[in-house]
């Protein structure tokens, strides 16, 4: 892949007149780290076989970067304090990961949340370029936002295209309620991926009229009616439906049931992309 521009928390590269470059250092130029994963076995005494109980990733991402400004296409420029002053700000944060991600054809939709460390480039004393390190918040990237609504008694098919077995938790639910009643969302792939360990998310005693916010990211519930604010966080389970991707099963059948509602999904799936 040969890509010369980038978005970072939704500024590009080239939007400031920077573009993706190799330095020549040959050191510098790795630009790919895999997540190492640790697989947890057994032996039973006596035994001449492990058997595989499980898996577990060890790293985040992280990838390098080498960017340098252009005054034109052909000519280098020195990078002034009050530019180095705006690079660093924008890429080095102190408010925790950011979506970035590749201006290329193919990748667009393939977002890393990272965090990125910086270290200035110089030719000739004067500093023209950086050495970007990228640190994601977990051995993969992500799909592009997608999303889902479902109604009460109206079973939606969610295909899950994550490019890592397991589960995802949308990142929130959005939940208008239009009659009172306890609410019930399941998905049928659950119960044979978690064999029955894993319940269906539940909120009770919603009200008509009602709008609910879930955090897949935080846990956490919020809700517009003053009446049930006051007892929604135990009106909740804590089991937020997970999307479920197995070998061959990947369609998930989600139910809302309980209540007349809305639920409006929105989550990003895996994406095991090497850069």
């Amino acid at each position: 892949m040969v890509a010369t521009d980038f978005e970072f928390n939704g500024t590009k590269l080239t939007d400031v007149n920077w573009r993706i470059v190799s330095f020549g250092n040959n050191d510098d130029n790795e630009v790919t780290a895999a997540g190492e994963v640790t697989f947890n076995t057994s032996k039973a005494i006596n035994g001449q076989h492990w058997n595989y109980v499980g898996r577990k990733y060890e790293t985040q991402y992280s990838f390098t970067v080498q960017i340098m400004k252009f005054k034109c296409p052909h000519e280098v420029g020195e990078i002034s304090t009050r530019e180095q002053a705006f690079i660093h700000s924008w890429l080095v944060r102190s408010d925790g990961y950011k979506l970035f991600r590749f201006m290329f054809d193919g990748y667009e939709d393939v977002y890393y949340n990272a965090q990125v460390a910086l270290q200035w480039y110089k030719i000739g004393g004067k500093i023209v370029g950086a050495t970007l390190t990228l640190t994601c918040d977990a051995p993969w990237g992500y799909s592009d936002i997608q999303t889902a609504d479902i109604v009460t008694n109206t079973p939606f098919n969610l295909y899950n295209d994550s490019d890592d077995l397991g589960y995802i938790i949308p990142d929130e639910f959005e939940i208008n309620i239009f009659s009172a009643g306890n609410l019930e969302i399941n998905n049928n792939l659950e119960s044979i991926y978690s064999m029955g360990t894993y319940s269906n998310m539940r909120i009770n005693n919603c009200k008509s009229g009602e709008n609910i916010i879930v955090s897949g990211l935080t846990k956490q519930i919020y809700t517009n009616n003053s009446t049930h604010e006051k007892t929604i966080a135990d009106d909740y389970n804590y089991k937020p439906i997970r999307l479920i991707n197995m070998d061959n099963m990947r369609q998930n059948i989600i139910t809302v049931s309980g209540c007349n509602a809305n639920v409006h999904l929105t989550y990003r799936t895996v994406r095991k992309v090497v850069m």
